[in-house]
């Protein structure tokens, strides 16, 4: 894939998104200096509030969520479903790597 456009960068939103089975207020906020910072809210379906930012990158781009919402071991299952999905989307491989610190996952998706 070459740079990430607008289109691609939307549908990598709409998957973690989907994964939190997100109602639809999904909010995209750009208010930063840097215009490819995202920082994304939204609401389940289950009534709880839950944000990630989205970090874009000419290749890559990282996806920063809180460990918090992942309880337990639940955070490999969900990744490998965000790989499968990503797979899916853009029909490609996709190279995935993880730093966690004490608060958040940091999830490159390079392309």
């Amino acid at each position: 894939m070459s740079t990430l456009d607008y289109e691609n960068y939307r549908k990598v939103i709409q998957i973690v998104a989907e994964s939190f089975d997100a109602s639809e207020d999904l909010t995209i906020d750009a208010a930063h200096d840097k215009v490819d910072i995202f920082d994304v809210s939204f609401t389940s379906v289950q009534g709880e509030q839950k944000q990630f930012r989205i970090l874009r990158k000419k290749y890559e781009l990282d996806v920063v969520l809180k460990k918090e919402y992942f309880p337990g071991k639940e955070f490999d299952t969900w990744l490998s479903n965000f790989e499968y999905e990503l797979e899916q989307t853009f029909l490609t491989n996709i190279e995935i790597d993880v730093d966690d610190n004490p608060v958040n996952y940091e999830i490159t998706v390079k392309f």
